[in-house]
């Protein structure tokens, strides 16, 4: 059945018949080629038992022979380019193998028994049918010392993650397979220099990886995704962290592999470059924590809607025009970050969300705030900022479980009053910085959120009560909000009835308040007023007006000693000269003249008479349109030198007052046609007068006259000249000059006699 070995030494040997001799050894296939194959062949066996190597390569062997198998001492073993179908169990008896290879056969798959060869360091499987390999758990295990593993040209599919426990591998070819994944395992080959994964399936990114010079980029990789999943093996226990950060990779495309650690929990793929995100993730349904921010994202895919565990979902920076609708089958959400996108509108499905705690949709192209948002019971945070939102909803007020709220940069211009309801609830910060907000004003912004709030309600109360309280809100000025209560009802106007300001740093009432007849109290206590307004004389219905520690000069402190009605009828004089160019404040008995009695533009008629101030101020002269100045009755001593700017002035009545003479400028006081001087203390008279020349009305009697000047013969169209009850020892020779003069009253002087030229 066998031929012997030793026949190999039969070099010379050129003839060999064994027909009919049902050879087992050599096998059938080399007794077919002849003579000289047996020979080599048995030489091969025979050298072996030295030498402990074979090399029978390129044979055509359809098996193992026996008499190989038997030989087992060998350390190395080709069986290259035949057409070996598989390995029978006796292989497994070559235990000291070092090399084995197998390549350019049938093989299918391998027999288990190889794990016995646990001395093999060189494993060569290349150019066969394998679709799988050591399928059996643990096979490789056992093959500790393996440092070359080839199985390139296969027909595999995956490679067993128990083959990455070969710690000794230096050499792993894979190429030109059927793989469409690598085993997470394989980072446990620290000793690996050579990977050759090439002509495979392997998806992105997981190929650019594959086929990196480095390999360690690959077992990083790798590495990363094992920590997150976890692994028992006989060598190594890692817990699964159930957490995975891939945050700033180039990869652009989420790999497979992380789809299959269907255990996740965490997930981020941060400055990723991704431009959109696969079915596959579909899979991670225990996904908590999805962080996608700083991508390229337009869309997530409608897969995505059943991760219904997911409680965090960061979008920020990327490129969505819409809200992903698969966001609402994400009933666990919690934390929804869409800012910096490009987000015009609010899906009415985001109600659905009922468990969502935080919503940022800042630094996106809102132009509202949908009323649905009510529905998300349990919002504490919602940020809007930098939007181009320019109202909201009067229903956000009812929101009085939100923490904060932020709408900082928008082009909001008024706050609904609604939002004071959030007092009642948890509400620590409104930010409405940056909007031009008119309602509540700067001032009561910058103050914080529970000075906003706090205006918001006293406006709200006052829609009501006609009564609004806005002391001690370090206004300014007056919030235009006060004109929301001007309505007009026929002919009736009803609308705010008191108006409480104290405590501010208000300086000034602004004019449309004058429409507001329905006013029956104003108080600005302790604030900054210098000055009311005039129209407060239209406020006819006003019975009070508390004006308490402010420093005001007008109206005068005199008129303010006689109370509201007093005050009323002052500036109501006041404001009413502005239009019918008269002003009347006679018997008022004032210290001094009311600074804007001398801004009334335009005054033509002035009438102050019994008055108890002794000096006019030089403002005087700032009414360039007076024609008529009475100011009889008072305690005048002087008048200033400004009185001669009244150049249109006709009439000046200064009787009864403590005069001792007239200022020089009166000269230029031309048009005056009536001059009273009478019962005062004039010693005598300016030079100037004479330049009076349309004088027709001039009373200087009971005055202190001691003399006239010469000049007095100027008036030639004055009729009577009363000068009695003075101190005059002569009269003055041009009298005669005085055409038009027909009564000349000089009684009660010093006069001895007169004699007219």
């Amino acid at each position: 059945a066998r031929l012997p070995l030793e026949m190999g030494l039969y070099e010379k040997l050129v003839w060999l018949d064994v027909v009919g001799c049902m050879l087992v050894s050599p096998p059938p296939v080399i007794v077919q080629r002849g003579c000289r194959p047996v020979i080599l062949y048995l030489r091969k066996l025979l050298d072996s038992r030295v030498t402990r190597q074979v090399d029978l390569n390129h044979h055509a062997l359809l098996g193992v022979p026996q008499d190989l198998l038997e030989q087992t001492g060998l350390t190395r073993l080709a069986l290259r380019d035949n057409a070996l179908t598989m390995l029978p169990n006796a292989f497994g008896g070559m235990v000291h193998l070092f090399t084995l290879h197998l390549d350019n056969n049938y093989l299918t798959n391998i027999n288990p028994v190889v794990a016995k060869l646990t001395s093999l360091t060189d494993l060569s499987l290349s150019y066969n049918f394998l679709s799988t390999v050591f399928q059996d758990s643990g096979l490789l295990i056992k093959l500790a010392r393996l440092r070359r593993l080839d199985i390139s040209h296969n027909l595999l599919k995956e490679f067993p993650g128990e083959g990455c426990w070969c710690s000794e591998l230096t050499m792993l070819d894979l190429s030109n397979n059927r793989l469409k994944t690598v085993p997470l395992e394989m980072h446990h080959l620290t000793n690996l220099s050579d990977l050759n994964l090439k002509d495979n399936v392997i998806q992105l990114p997981l190929q650019d990886l594959a086929e990196h010079p480095d390999v360690g980029v690959l077992f990083e990789f790798l590495r990363t995704l094992t920590n997150a999943r976890g692994e028992t093996n006989p060598k190594h226990v890692v817990v699964a962290t159930n957490w995975l950060d891939l945050s700033g990779r180039p990869y652009k495309l989420l790999p497979v592999e992380v789809c299959l650690i269907t255990s996740l929990t965490v997930l981020k793929l941060v400055r990723y470059g991704m431009e959109f995100l696969m079915d596959a993730v579909s899979s991670l349904v225990s996904l908590k924590v999805l962080e996608l921010h700083d991508n390229q994202l337009h869309d997530l895919p409608a897969s995505a809607r059943c991760l219904t565990n997911l409680q965090r979902l960061s979008m920020s920076r990327n490129w969505l025009a819409r809200i992903p609708t698969c966001i609402a089958g994400m009933v666990a959400l919690q934390d929804l970050h869409l800012d910096g996108n490009q987000l015009t509108v609010v899906f009415p499905e985001l109600q659905l969300l009922t468990n969502l705690r935080e919503l940022n949709v800042q630094a996106n192209c809102l132009r509202f705030l949908p009323s649905i948002l009510t529905a998300l019971v349990k919002l504490a945070v919602l940020d809007a900022s930098y939007n181009q939102i320019s109202a909201l909803p009067p229903a956000v007020g009812v929101m009085t479980w939100l923490h904060r709220l932020s709408l900082k940069g928008n082009f909001i211009t008024e706050l609904p009053t609604s939002l004071h309801l959030m007092l009642r609830g948890n509400i620590n910060t409104l930010d409405v910085s940056d909007n031009g907000l008119k309602s509540p004003p700067p001032e009561v912004v910058a103050h914080g959120t529970d000075s906003m709030l706090d205006y918001l309600r006293r406006i709200h109360l006052a829609e009501t009560s006609a009564v609004l309280d806005l002391s001690d809100m370090a206004l300014s000025y007056i919030p235009s909000d006060v004109m929301r209560f001007f309505q007009i009802r026929g002919i009736e106007c009803v609308g705010l009835k008191r108006l409480i300001l104290d405590g501010n740093e208000i300086s000034s009432l602004p004019n449309y308040l004058r429409a507001m007849t329905t006013l029956t109290h104003i108080s600005i206590k302790y604030c900054n007023f210098s000055k009311l307004p005039h129209w407060l004389g239209d406020l006819n219905d006003l019975v009070r007006l508390d004006i308490i520690g402010n420093d005001i000069s007008s109206p005068p402190e005199e008129i303010q000693r006689r109370g509201v009605q007093a005050m009323v009828k002052y500036m109501k004089g006041i404001d009413s000269a502005w239009w019918t160019k008269e002003l009347d404040l006679s018997g008022q008995r004032f210290e001094s003249v009311p600074p804007e009695v001398c801004s009334v533009e335009g005054l033509i008629s002035l009438k102050m008479h019994s008055q108890a101030f002794s000096e006019v101020p030089a403002e005087i002269g700032n009414l360039s349109a007076l024609t008529h100045l009475d100011l009889q009755h008072c305690s005048l001593i002087e008048l200033p030198n400004a009185i001669g700017r009244l150049y249109t002035l006709r009439e000046l009545i200064l009787n009864n007052n403590r005069l001792l003479t007239l200022p020089p400028s009166i000269g230029t006081c031309t048009a005056l046609t009536a001059l009273r001087l009478h019962e005062n203390l004039v010693e005598d008279l300016p030079t100037q007068i004479g330049f009076l020349t349309r004088m027709q009305d001039l009373r200087i009697y009971n005055n202190n006259l001691l003399e006239l000047p010469d000049e007095i013969g100027r008036l030639v169209w004055l009729p009577a000249l009363r000068i009695s009850a003075n101190q005059l020892d002569r009269l003055v020779d041009t009298l005669g000059n005085m055409e038009s003069l027909t009564d000349l009253l000089v009684s009660d002087n010093l006069l001895e006699g007169f004699t007219p030229q």
